[in-house]
């Protein structure tokens, strides 16, 4: 199977967003970066975090994000 540009970028993206949940998202931090503060609403078992979507601007301005779906 052939890697495309999308898959390539998801994969090398500090965060991915898994699910927006309107007016929050769900995020996955790929590369251990530092996420906490105002924000962060809820820790999940699986590691993924849900933020505010102001939260979520700040780290773009930082790192890398990409959609995942």
């Amino acid at each position: 199977m052939t890697k495309t540009l999308i898959d390539t970028r998801k994969e090398n993206a500090d965060i991915l967003i898994e699910y927006a949940n309107g007016g929050s998202y769900t995020i996955k931090n790929q590369k251990n970066v530092c996420i906490s503060g105002r924000g962060v609403k809820e820790v999940y078992e699986n590691g993924y975090l849900e933020v505010t979507s102001a939260k979520l601007e700040s780290l773009k301005k930082t790192y890398t994000v990409e959609c995942n779906f």
